[in-house]
């Protein structure tokens, strides 16, 4: 139903690629992975802001296409990174069949319609309960742990544990009647979801898990709870490319990530930005200089102005390592440097710039979610879709200010491109 922006150099024959596609969720995260046999793998699904009745209509239907599970008939697997609301509270509304009313959508004509539920065999999770009837408990709050339960066809459920004191994965088989489960040591520190041979030119590939559950360190500026750091991280390779999906990790995570998985996570080809490119908890120097992507997807709103996502650091380590591609616009926040409380700042004079120019301003409040956002009010330029290479959007109480810029490096974020477009990637072992 839905454009896809290829970032891709070409398109090769589906059974010798594992391509992989964020979905636009607004503030949040929602990855799909399409493995070369056929297999279909989502990575989260949940926004907590900025996605429209459109945006949620137009992921709906792709989910259901060609391009999504209508070829498969349902997911082989749902990997929950962790509890937060913004990567698993569309797991419903994404998954479940809905009545959808006639429309038009990109041009296209949709007829009025009762969707398919997608079913799922096999969900992978971290952060389980420790009631051994109820798993999901951490993950009710959403509506995922209900609808995961009762009413996609769930056969088994996986609580993974790759840290520094455990590795194992303990599964139910949620399909029988007791729901029994047993316990299983990973001896080889990681565990395997798919994985395969490509049927023409027989190269190996696999998607596995290779972190969940890492404790919170106390440097650690994320949430209180540790959800973050305990993320689930997602390794996808074929021949000697490989592809990173990082959820939430933090630095506590990354850490982990290089001391352990250095091998692994060596030489990217693509990698989500851990944390939606946050600048405060992920992106270490370290993390950046073992990975060194070519290409890196940033999972964020069109202008995340309640945690100021992506910071402008972060977005400049990636951009000593990435490959050039063609030219396209990049947000980023960054703050003022000698910013202090109660004092005038870098984004107090930008906003009485605007004001004195006329600029005509759009303000918003924080959207509150599973964490501590900044504070308000937010200030954005009404013609934001039509400006680059300016400032687009303020926080003057924090002294924040979002510069959007062009760029022919490979950095792309969901909010920019995938409003209509979706951003894609392939690995294909070339």
């Amino acid at each position: 139903m839905s454009e896809m922006m290829d970032v891709t150099e070409d398109k090769p024959d589906p059974a010798e690629e594992i391509r992989i596609t964020f979905l636009f969720m607004g503030q949040g995260d929602c990855v799909l992975i399409s493995c070369p046999d056929g297999k279909r793998i989502l990575v989260d699904c949940g926004s907590t802001g900025g996605l429209s009745d459109t945006a949620w209509l137009r992921a709906h239907m792709m989910l259901r296409s060609d391009d999504g599970v209508a070829k498969r008939g349902g997911l082989d697997a749902l990997i929950l990174t962790h509890p937060d609301l913004d990567h698993c509270n569309q797991i419903a509304g994404m998954l479940l069949g809905a009545k959808i009313e006639a429309t038009t959508l990109d041009g296209v004509k949709v007829e009025a319609q009762t969707t398919a539920t997608i079913p799922v065999n096999d969900v992978y999770f971290s952060f389980g309960s420790k009631d051994v009837n109820s798993p999901l408990a951490a993950y009710a709050k959403s509506g995922a742990s209900d609808t995961i339960y009762n009413r996609l066809g769930v056969k088994r459920l996986h609580l993974v544990l790759l840290n520094a004191t455990a590795s194992g994965v303990r599964t139910w088989n949620w399909g029988a009647t007791d729901k029994p489960y047993a316990d299983t040591p990973l001896n080889t520190g990681v565990l395997e979801v798919a994985w395969g041979t490509t049927a023409s030119k027989k190269r190996a590939w696999s998607v596995k898990i290779i972190a969940g559950g890492v404790a919170k360190a106390t440097d650690d500026q994320s949430d209180a709870g540790g959800r973050n750091a305990g993320s689930l991280v997602t390794l996808l390779q074929l021949g000697t490319e490989k592809a990173l999906l990082c959820g939430d990790a933090t630095v506590s995570t990354e850490r982990f990530l290089v001391a352990n998985r250095g091998a692994l996570i060596s030489g990217l080809v693509t990698l989500q930005a851990p944390h939606h490119g946050s600048s405060r908890t992920s992106s270490s120097p370290d993390f950046v200089n073992a990975t060194r992507p070519k290409s890196v997807a940033v999972s964020v709103d069109l202008i995340e102005y309640s945690h100021h996502l992506p910071g402008k650091d972060v977005i400049d380590r990636y951009m000593a390592t990435v490959q050039d591609v063609t030219r396209h616009r990049v947000d980023a926040w960054q703050r003022d440097p000698r910013f202090q409380k109660g004092t005038t700042n870098q984004a107090l004079a930008q906003l009485d710039q605007w004001r004195r120019d006329g600029v005509k301003l759009e303000r918003k409040q924080s959207k509150v979610d599973d964490e501590p956002v900044s504070e308000g009010p937010h200030y954005i330029r009404a013609d934001q879709e039509d400006v680059t290479d300016v400032f687009v959007a303020l926080s003057p109480a924090e002294g924040y200010l979002c510069y959007r810029g062009n760029s022919t490096k490979d950095i792309h974020l969901t909010g920019l491109t995938g409003q209509v477009d979706y951003l894609t990637y392939a690995l294909t072992g070339e």
